[in-house]
């Protein structure tokens, strides 16, 4: 899989129990790097989820919508529904159970659970 150069990080998150470097305006890509590398083992961060997806992202603005991210993860082989509704709590426990994080976004910041 193609790994994109590193970029100077502007901002650390811990997501996860992984510390994921997250550049300006990249919480989608944070938030797509702590699932990726929970469940591939990998050690992604934003500007490399960013840069990978960037020539398969259609919008000239290069801006990412919460319902682009199953797109987004599949381009790492993994498999994920968009929900336009919040999921119960009972959903996101047995997601997070069954070693199925959840990806959420809430007022335009992406978020791993």
């Amino acid at each position: 899989m193609h790994v994109p150069k590193k970029r100077q990080r502007l901002q650390n998150l811990h997501i996860l129990d992984n510390l994921i470097e997250q550049g300006y305006n990249l919480c989608w890509a944070a938030t797509c790097a702590s699932i990726i590398n929970y469940k591939k083992g990998t050690s992604y961060d934003s500007y490399d989820v960013n840069d990978y997806y960037s020539p398969h992202n259609n919008n000239s603005e290069n801006e990412v919508y919460t319902a682009d991210i199953p797109k987004v993860l599949s381009l790492y082989g993994l498999s994920y529904k968009y929900k336009a509704i919040a999921p119960s709590a009972q959903v996101v426990l047995k997601n997070i159970k069954a070693d199925y994080p959840v990806y959420g976004g809430f007022e335009g910041v992406g978020v791993s659970l």
